[in-house]
């Protein structure tokens, strides 16, 4: 799985689970789920991943392994505020920063602040999700863990547009593509994220690159959002191709549920009687995501 080699990965867990549901255990068998999960949610498989963290964060909870519900209940929230949920994605988020907090789990509560900042962005909280984020980046930080570092400064990069700070938006967003080195899932989100600052700004030429390396890096879970963003730089170039990038972004974000990307589609795609027009104002703050494929999104 952190080869990215997510369908060969898929069939290494189907080998696990069998092997774990004929001895009947429960309590390996969990890992295994939770896996599964990752692997799905890196496949873009969206609306699948939340149901099947939903029943890991119960079954570790069954077998009182405590310290591992937050994570993929936390994960299960990201993937509703994806499916433009943010509501029912924050409240998710919350319940597991409580157990995170409750258990002085540091790491699983820098890991939650951020998803938290990224639920509290998508529903224009942006001085809230400012601080989440920030709160989430020293904790990191404090601890040297690198991929939650990258993940709190890609989020303090979307609670930055939400609030309509282009300045650090683009600060936060370069730090969390130098934090991304070999952490592609991040690398891509945050090439993204940067991308649709330098577009909004009319910086064209400096968008594309970081354009491509979206597109390049990652899984199929930040590609949503690099597909949305290279849409953007076609309509804001003029570029004849922009219609048919918006179509298939459009119809491949619906179909694995990255409904939040969908809707910015939707409106370029039915501006001007059905043909794009570049965009104006703020990126979509929706920009978001998580880290190697190591743990879900």
């Amino acid at each position: 799985m952190n080869l990215n080699q997510l369908e060969r990965a898929e069939g290494r867990v189907a080998e696990a689970l069998a092997l774990f549901e004929q001895l009947e255990d429960a309590y390996d068998l969990a890992d295994v789920l939770d896996t599964r999960a990752v692997i799905n949610a890196h496949l873009g498989r969206i609306r699948e991943a939340s149901a099947m963290l939903d029943g890991v964060a119960r079954l570790f909870q069954d077998t009182g392994r405590l310290l591992r519900v937050g994570m993929p209940r936390a994960s299960s929230g990201h993937l509703r505020i994806m499916m433009a949920r943010p509501d029912e994605g924050l409240a998710s988020i919350e319940e597991a920063l409580d157990l995170e907090r409750t258990l002085g789990h540091l790491e699983g509560t820098a890991y939650c602040l951020w998803l938290r900042s990224e639920a509290l962005a998508a529903l224009g909280r942006s001085e809230e999700a400012r601080r989440s984020a920030e709160t989430s980046l020293a904790i990191a930080s404090r601890l040297g863990h690198r991929e939650w570092t990258a993940a709190a400064l890609k989020g303090l990069g979307g609670a930055c547009v939400a609030a309509g700070d282009l300045n650090a938006a683009e600060a936060a967003f370069r730090g969390c593509l130098d934090a991304a080195e070999r952490l592609p899932i991040f690398s891509s989100w945050a090439a993204s994220g940067l991308a649709s600052v330098l577009i909004v700004r009319g910086d064209l030429a400096a968008a594309e690159p970081y354009v491509a390396r979206a597109v390049r890096d990652g899984t199929s879970l930040p590609h949503y959002d690099a597909r949305l963003v290279r849409t953007e730089l076609a309509i804001a170039t003029g570029d004849p191709a922009a219609r048919c990038l918006a179509t298939e972004a459009l119809q491949l974000a619906e179909d694995g549920g990255h409904l939040q990307s969908a809707g910015r589609l939707r409106a370029l795609l039915s501006s001007s009687g059905g043909h794009p027009e570049p965009a104006r104002g703020q990126p979509d703050a929706g920009v978001s995501g998580r880290a190697a494929p190591g743990r879900p999104p």
